[in-house]
């Protein structure tokens, strides 16, 4: 027999009582993958911009950053990256595409199977169903 924590509990136990901890690691190992810039760290990220690969990721960073100059999270494409924002208390915008739309077009780019495309897509935004009430959704039609 298979038990299954729910979510909300193990939100809980990772982001209150193991906080600190969770955390650096999250940090340090985004921070091993990506440029420091595109990371959210407390202090200093003003803004996370995040979603599905081709889902106008460049564009929202790049208008968002030509009309304000504050440092921005952005590219990682992970949802480690908006579990940090949120832990931090730093705004989350979150870019939604079509599925189609996003994995056929991911498809060509990454040269990547359908199927692990579907899987990335579908891993992304399980986790933001649970949060969507603490982040802004962005359409990618009205983006």
């Amino acid at each position: 027999m298979t038990f299954s924590v729910p979510f909300w509990i193990r939100e809980f136990v990772l982001l209150e009582l193991l906080r600190p901890v969770y955390l650096r690691q999250v940090q340090q190992r985004l921070l091993a993958r990506y440029p420091p810039g595109c990371v959210c760290r407390k202090g200093i990220t003003r803004l996370c911009i995040e979603g599905f690969p081709r889902s106008a990721n460049s564009l929202a960073v790049r208008l968002f950053c030509f009309a304000n100059d504050v440092p921005v999270a952005h590219h990682t494409h992970l949802i480690n990256n908006v579990r940090l924002a949120l832990a931090y208390g730093i705004p989350v915008l979150i870019l939604v595409r079509n599925p189609l739309d996003a994995i056929v077009s991911e498809c060509i780019y990454g040269k990547r199977s359908v199927g692990d495309e579907i899987s990335s897509w579908i891993s992304f935004y399980e986790y933001l169903e649970q949060v969507r009430d603490r982040v802004v959704l962005a359409d990618f039609d009205y983006t």
